[in-house]
This record gives C-alpha cells, sequence and structure tokens, in this order.
C-alpha cells in the first residue's frame, strides 16, 4: 500500500524537491504501491525511484524520461505508452507490467525483469544484456541493441523488428518468431529449440548464426 505522504510529495512538490529529499534521506524506504500517477501532465523526467516499491502503480502515458529505476519493484505496473527513454533500469522488476506502446530507447537495463509482461508495439533499444523477457508478449515491438545472454524463452514475437539487434548466446527456446525481422541480427550461439514460425528466408536474414541451435535441434556451423 503506497505512502500517501510520499504521493503527495511527488505530485505537488515535483521531481526537484523529491530527489533532493531522497538525496538527504537515502534510507527511506520509497512505497508508491497501487498509486495512481498516469498522465502527461506528471512529469517525472529524472525522477530518483531507485529500489522503490511500484508495484501496481498506474504510470500510463507519463514522462520518465532519464528516470532512476534501478533496482525499483514495477509489478503489475501500468506503463502503457509512457515514455522511459536513457532511463537506468538495472535489476528493475517489471514481471507482469503492462508497457505496451512503451519508448524505453537507449535504456540501461542490465538484468532486467520483463517476465510475462506485455511490450506490444513498444520500442526498447540499448543495453538489455542478461534481461528476463521469459514468455513476455513483444508482439510488433522494435528489439534493438546488445541482447546478448537474454532470455526469450517462450515469449511472443509475432511482426517483431529484430534487425541488427545482437542476440548473442541469447535464449529463444520455444518462442514465437512468426514474421520477425531478423536482418542483420546477430544469432551466433543463440538457442531457437522448438522456436515456431521460423522459415529459412527469414533465417537467412540474419548477420550470423555461427554457433546457433535451430528450431530443430541442430547446430549451425
Amino acid at each position: 500500500m503506497a505512502i500517501q505522504s510520499q504521493v503527495t510529495m511527488l505530485l505537488n512538490q515535483g521531481v526537484l524537491a523529491w530527489n533532493d529529499w531522497r538525496f538527504a534521506n537515502p534510507d527511506v524506504f520509497i512505497d508508491l504501491s497501487g498509486a495512481d500517477l498516469k498522465g502527461v501532465d506528471v512529469n517525472l523526467s529524472g525522477v530518483d525511484l531507485t529500489n522503490a516499491n511500484l508495484s501496481r502503480v498506474d504510470l500510463s502515458g507519463a514522462n520518465l524520461t532519464n528516470a532512476l529505476l534501478g533496482g525499483a519493484t514495477l509489478t503489475g505496473a501500468t506503463l502503457s505508452h509512457a515514455t522511459i527513454k536513457d532511463a537506468t533500469l538495472p535489476n528493475a522488476n517489471f514481471s507482469r507490467a503492462d508497457l505496451s506502446g512503451a519508448d524505453l530507447s537507449r535504456g540501461r537495463s542490465l538484468m532486467v525483469d520483463f517476465g510475462h509482461a506485455t511490450l506490444t508495439d513498444a520500442t526498447l533499444s540499448g543495453s538489455l544484456m542478461d534481461a528476463n523477457f521469459s514468455r513476455a508478449d513483444l508482439s510488433a515491438a522494435t528489439l534493438l541493441g546488445d541482447l546478448t545472454h537474454a532470455n526469450l524463452s517462450r515469449a511472443i514475437l509475432r511482426g517483431a523488428t529484430l534487425s541488427d539487434a545482437d542476440l548473442g548466446a541469447a535464449t529463444l527456446t520455444c518462442a514465437d518468431l512468426t514474421h520477425a525481422n531478423l536482418s542483420d541480427a546477430n544469432l551466433s550461439g543463440a538457442d531457437l529449440t522448438h522456436a515456431t514460425g521460423t522459415t529459412p528466408e527469414q533465417l537467412a536474414q540474419a548477420r550470423s548464426l555461427q554457433g546457433t541451435t535451430m528450431p530443430d535441434g541442430s547446430k549451425h556451423s
């Protein structure tokens, strides 16, 4: 349950005052869980929400550009069409969150958990090393940048754009890649065992398949 005094401070005093307060009180636990912070009128650009509890928060349409969200818990949060560009996100937990249409471009997203999240039509780029997208819905999403060692097992990637993405050693077991764009993607060492929706023509567009485990379980030389 959100601490109402923290919600009021953030909404009424703004990001600068909030960040100053957090700097002076680094050990205070931030709980904004379930709060309604949605809308373009709430400008949270540059806000420090490091390690905060934001589970089930409604931040749909919010501006979180340059936000500090490292270690934050956003399980079940609503962030549809939110702008989260250039955000710092290492170890953030977005599991089961609604990020449909969100812009997470140029993020620093090492080891972020997007498991079971809805990311339809979302844009993600930057550092996504070791990110967890297991069972996430990435239909028509755009994924660019560094996805090495990412877990995309059972992810829905129908119509997704993965062109130029680095998927080296990524796990794509049982993923749905129907009509996904893999042009110039690096799939070296990736595991596509039992991935569905792939065609030889689609895979041939990849930049590298060196050591890739193909959908039928065979290794590409």
